[in-house]
């Protein structure tokens, strides 16, 4: 039977970097494009830290408490700091934290984590403070992220996940983020449905059960 429920990712943006840079601007929205400049003329700075080069943590631990910053902001649910500590690891060679502060500040206002497989970049990750947002660091950080795809030779930039309609009742709050994405134009891709094949009558009728009281 066809599965009401996700057991990964199931739709995503992914952006062509072969093209140039200046068609690659082009291609976003006008609220993209602006909200950049808006972003570019707040005087942000951006920090580019490549994790195999860290000789501890203390760079992801920044951008992790960034992340709680985000999670306090849009009240949702993260994994444990071990957790992407284990990911991060397992990701560490090819792992880029893109920090962004304001003029003279100390500490980072935003922050977007990437990393990269073959010829994909991927955006894991992101964390910002309320400054952050105010600041559009958010716009610029995915901007730069994409000009070091392309200064990395890599073919496509992956926006890992984003809200599938196919599931309604599920992640509701990927709508707002989704939005965000979508500003910048990529290519939707909607990978195929999970299915699930029941070897028990009685475990069938609960999950018929679960998938109608759902609705």
């Amino acid at each position: 039977a066809k599965s009401n429920m996700r057991f990964a990712h199931s739709a995503t943006i992914k952006i062509d970097l072969t093209q140039s840079e200046k068609k690659l601007w082009k291609s976003f929205s006008e609220n993209a494009k602006r909200n950049i400049v808006k972003a570019k003329n707040n005087n942000l700075i951006i920090k580019k830290i490549f994790l195999k080069k860290e000789k501890n943590n203390n760079q992801f631990n920044t951008f992790y408490n960034l992340l709680l910053e985000l999670v306090k902001i849009k009240k949702f649910y993260i994994p444990s700091y071990d957790e992407y500590i284990k990911k991060m690891n397992a990701f560490r060679d090819t792992s880029v934290i893109i920090f962004a502060y304001e003029k003279n500040g100390k500490s980072p206002i935003a922050a977007v984590w990437i990393a990269h497989y073959k010829n994909v970049i991927t955006y894991l990750q992101t964390g910002i403070t309320k400054g952050g947002y105010d600041s559009l660091a958010n716009y610029l950080l995915v901007w730069e992220t994409l000009k070091l795809g392309k200064k990395l030779k890599l073919e496509v930039f992956d926006f890992e996940t984003i809200y599938d309609p196919r599931y309604p009742q599920e992640n509701r709050r990927w709508i707002g983020y989704s939005e965000f994405k979508k500003r910048f134009h990529g290519e939707i891709v909607e990978y195929p449905p999970s299915w699930i094949k029941f070897h028990n009558k009685f475990f069938h009728f609960l999950y018929t059960c679960s998938t109608i009281f759902s609705h």
